[in-house]
């Protein structure tokens, strides 16, 4: 049995913003890359925790200068 959906995107689709002005502090940063660190991945995964991985990375960088 298959899902069903309304259209199926031929293309990657930026996903969808719901708010731009989410603010972290050091510690919950420090927190989110520890939990990367110590999560596994699957394959289809690792490009989009990278890229999270990397924005967290610049925000913490940012927070020590």
């Amino acid at each position: 049995m298959a899902f069903k959906g309304k259209s199926s995107p031929l293309g990657k689709q930026e996903p969808q913003r719901i708010d731009n002005t989410l603010s972290l502090n050091q510690e919950e940063i420090e927190m989110l890359l520890q939990l990367i660190k110590a999560s596994n991945f699957s394959g289809e995964m690792i490009e989009k925790v990278y890229n999270v991985t990397y924005k967290l990375q610049v925000l913490h960088s940012k927070l020590n200068q």
